[in-house]
């Protein structure tokens, strides 16, 4: 241990700036817990300076401002007698009683059993001064000093009188002190006789007023300052190594993130550009739309290995070498095509299509980095809360042991660590709610209920039913580790509760696109209308969702832009990659072709595709070639679907117009052209006059044509430059 903790404080304290090491941000933290460590420590071991500002547990007051009618807090009413617990040394000794006031400002011949303890617990604190004259002085100053009385010698009597007995104390050099005397309603209350009650009352004093003089003397506070001084290293030693292991979990978390955004880095970039290819218009479906050669270019991305940019150490070659392969579908040129006839017939050679299923193992990658850097961030946290709790542990330690401060123990756990271990269990039950999230998650997705043409499905959607039950579960965690706070607070939690009720329904109403966001989100989660990796069109937006919670979703388009839609919003949705997808293609070829070869051509190109063990399991279906779908001045239309697996439509839609293209070059088949017929009118001829509100001779004549003459043809013989050419 020695070894480790040496080997570490010169890796860090002999860096750079090592002349400056207070000011560097990795040692600020520990600096500042050994000088709050300090701090405490000589607030417990040098008391006397902050003794003016020290107090005792408070007492009961006679101060009835709002209701003199009732007895103050510490105070219980039974019937007509009172009664309250007598407290030294922040310890409850026993209860007295004594007659109920009806009116604290008006007590008349009655003492109020408040102000009967205040005088009991002064003459307590008055056996432990060493100045007689500071019978129940101000502040705490008897608590530092030396008692007067000898403990060995010490003695509590007892005296019976006519009211009762009285209690006194004194050593062998003293005269006795008066402490309290037992009443007959003190032993009515007890149920035992003022003899017996008294007897057990002496015992309680004489063992509590022992002890508090012993362990004031000089030798008992030297051998607490001892005790004090080793809890002080301990503390210090142990959050030292706590520290050690949080920067060590840290840069560990560093490098977990750094691998999981280059995943999402990958995934996303490999999901958009197969979504980016469809969202885009193709040439070959639409004959009048183009793709920029930029966006082409931008719709190549090459990828490389995760693990080998990131952590070298990675065993996760597999799913690295599925996002590094760039290579473009096989393309057959012009040359091979001529060396080759057979081409339409030869299978694509072995290399991985533009868009692979590699997403999907990205993203279940994803969610095991999630895992462990989930594990990762538990540990550290365990580890900072470990720190508060041994240096709050062992400040209470060390202000028990001294008698000057140990009465703050019991402020220092009621409250301010209460308060604390609320939220240490509060932080505990979310993340032990996330390991079970994750528990039900990994169950779901190795279970076999589902049938297999859902398994993708599977991952999309677990990914986000997990994220919102994550986001509510911490919701409702912390909001009840805020009600338990406000309980030890004191505060009445129904009375904010109902407060925190009128609010809601206030913000409620000036709310109600955000509720109707989270409403509809659910919605959107439980029927499953997409998921995190679904290609949809929701509007006019046209993306892969990139994230969604059960307020907004966030689709990302074809431009790389991020769009956000209020889940509201979303009233109808196209869902182009649930469970299968399809390419829906429509070839026109000449109106003058063989239609009948035409469709055997198809059907030949399309069957050779499905049996090509390359593409065959991107395939949902068989391919069917339905048929003629118009006849127009363009040429015949044929439609073609090809039902794929999700997001594989994009691949296969490519790559069955590329063999559909080599497939008409060879058969001679010519693709449709549009038709369109002109008619040149000479002057002489006249349209019908129903068509023009004045006859054709008449816009001759203005156009300073002749009748007879050609159309733009001029006096010196010479045509107008405006003349149109068919």
């Amino acid at each position: 241990m020695q070894q480790f903790v040496w080997q570490s404080m010169r890796r860090y304290l002999t860096q750079r700036d090592r002349q400056f090491w207070f000011a560097r941000r990795s040692l600020r933290r520990p600096a500042l817990c050994c000088v709050v460590g300090w701090l405490s420590l000589m607030l417990a071991i040098a008391p006397s300076s902050f003794a003016p500002a020290m107090a005792q547990v408070p007492l009961p007051t006679t101060s009835t401002a709002a209701d003199p009618t009732r007895p103050p807090d510490a105070i219980e009413r039974v019937g007509n007698l009172e009664w309250g617990m007598v407290r030294f040394e922040g310890k409850p000794l026993f209860a007295v009683t004594g007659l109920t006031v009806r009116d604290r400002r008006n007590p008349g011949d009655r003492v109020p059993v408040e102000d009967r303890i205040a005088t009991i617990q002064s003459n307590l604190r008055w056996v432990l001064a060493s100045n007689p004259t500071e019978r129940g002085g101000a502040g705490m100053a008897w608590l530092f000093q030396t008692p007067t009385l000898d403990p060995n010698t010490l003695r509590v009597e007892a005296d019976s009188l006519r009211d009762g007995t009285v209690l006194t104390v004194r050593d062998a050099n003293s005269l006795p002190q008066p402490l309290l005397t037992v009443t007959p309603l003190d032993a009515q209350f007890h149920r035992r006789s003022v003899p017996q009650l008294a007897e057990e009352w002496q015992q309680i004093l004489q063992r509590e007023l022992t002890q508090a003089i012993e362990i004031r003397q000089p030798a008992a506070i030297q051998r607490q300052t001892l005790i004090a001084q080793a809890i002080a290293l301990v503390m210090i030693g142990t959050s030292f190594l706590l520290w050690l292991v949080q920067r060590w979990l840290k840069r560990r978390r560093d490098r977990l993130q750094a691998r999981r955004k280059a995943a999402r880095t990958a995934m996303r970039a490999d999901v958009t550009y197969a979504a980016a290819v469809n969202l885009k218009d193709d040439p070959l479906a639409a004959p009048n739309s183009t793709l920029p050669t930029a966006d082409a270019e931008l719709l190549s991305p090459r990828y490389t290995t995760l693990d080998s940019q990131v952590d070298s150490g990675s065993s996760s070659s597999s799913v690295g070498s599925a996002l590094t392969d760039s290579s473009p579908p096989a393309r057959f040129t012009k040359q091979s095509r001529q060396e080759s006839p057979q081409a339409l017939n030869t299978p694509t050679p072995p290399a991985a299509p533009p868009y692979s299923p590699s997403w999907l193992d990205a993203l279940r990658r994803i969610f095991t980095l999630d895992r462990r850097l989930s594990a990762v961030s538990f540990l550290q946290w365990l580890a900072f809360w470990g720190q508060i709790l041994i240096w709050l542990g062992g400040i209470v330690l060390i202000v028990s042991r001294f008698p000057g401060t140990y009465t703050l123990t019991e402020s220092i756990w009621l409250k301010p660590l209460s308060l604390l271990l609320i939220w240490f269990l509060v932080g505990l039950l979310n993340r032990l709610g996330d390991a079970l999230i994750n528990g039900l998650s990994n169950a779901w997705q190795e279970n076999d209920l589902f049938t297999p043409e859902e398994a993708q499905r599977r991952s999309l959607r677990i990914s986000t039913i997990v994220t919102a039950m994550k986001g509510l579960k911490t919701f409702l965690a912390y909001l009840m580790g805020l009600g338990w706070a406000l309980s030890v607070l004191g505060l009445p939690v129904g009375s904010v509760l109902t407060f925190g009720a009128v609010l809601a329904f206030a913000a409620s109403l000036a709310s109600q696109n955000l509720i109707r966001d989270l409403v509809n989100g659910f919605l959107i989660i439980s029927e499953d209308q997409y998921a995190i990796g679904d290609v949809v069109t929701i509007g006019n937006s046209t993306g892969l969702v990139e994230n969604m919670n059960l307020r907004v979703t966030q689709l990302r388009n074809s431009d790389g832009r991020l769009i956000t839609i209020p889940n509201s919003m979303v009233d109808r949705v196209e869902n182009q990659t649930r469970l299968w997808s399809r390419v829906d293609l429509i070839i026109t070829v000449a109106y003058d072709s063989n239609i009948e070869h035409v469709l055997s051509v198809i059907r030949d190109v399309a069957q050779g595709l499905y049996n090509d063990p390359q593409w065959r399991d991107k395939f949902y279906n068989p391919p069917q070639v339905l048929g003629v779908e118009t006849l127009s001045h363009e040429g015949i239309s044929i439609r073609v679907w090809l039902d794929t697996q999700p997001m594989q439509q994009f691949a296969v839609g490519r790559e069955f117009r590329l063999r559909v293209r080599i497939a008409f070059e060879k058969h001679g088949i010519d693709i449709g052209m549009p038709q369109q017929l002109f008619r040149s009118l000479h002057a002489h001829e006249k349209l019908p006059n129903h068509l023009f509100d004045e006859p054709v001779d008449e816009l001759v004549k203005e156009s300073g044509d002749k009748p007879g003459d050609e159309p733009g043809a001029r006096e010196d013989g010479t045509r107008s430059s405006a003349e149109p050419s068919f």
